[in-house]
């Protein structure tokens, strides 16, 4: 019983090897709609699980704004995910503080069961984010202004300095596309 409860602390204090990337999803020259997907990973471990899935959303949103920063873009769309949070499927959330509000929960939540953080998932460590990036507003979907996401960001303390840790050339499982 003793050694069982020591493994559980030597994994919970060991510290965590999951890295936040970006990768691109189609393999070729930077365009205009270029896919990518963008991770983002909970700050565990944290007081409580709302802390959790709330730092690792706005750390993937981060994420998101600085590939598209740093590809030459300035504005972005979720591609996946639910209608909640996917722009190509219609949803009308397009700011910092409107993803915020909706999909980081309260830090004092202690529970975070089941799909309704927009739709993502609540049960993993990290949340991969797959993006569009154009070089301007679109007209068939809702767009994020990349620096407006960003300046949000680090006006309201939400920024952190542990962005995307390693870039991949092509997307693996380590970034979990398999869903």
């Amino acid at each position: 019983m003793i050694g069982l409860m020591v493994l559980g602390m030597a994994v919970l204090f060991s510290g965590c090897t999951v890295k936040t990337g970006s990768c691109p999803i189609e393999v070729g020259e930077k365009k205009e709609g270029a896919i990518y997907a963008v991770s983002g990973k909970n700050t565990f471990p944290g007081p409580s699980d709302g802390h959790n899935k709330r730092t690792r959303n706005i750390h993937a949103l981060q994420n998101a704004a600085t590939l598209t920063l740093s590809k030459g873009f300035s504005h972005f769309s979720i591609v996946n995910w639910g209608p909640e949070i996917n722009n190509a499927k219609g949803s009308m959330m397009n700011t910092a503080k409107e993803f915020v509000d909706k999909c980081a929960p309260s830090s004092l939540n202690p529970f975070t069961v089941g799909n309704h953080l927009c739709g993502i998932k609540t049960d993993t460590q990290f949340l991969v984010l797959r993006i569009a990036v154009f070089t301007k507003e679109q007209h068939d979907m809702l767009t994020y202004n990349a620096s407006e996401v960003k300046s949000y960001l680090e006006e309201n303390g939400l920024w952190r300095n542990d962005g995307i840790e390693r870039t991949l050339n092509n997307c693996d499982k380590y970034l979990g596309l398999e869903y």
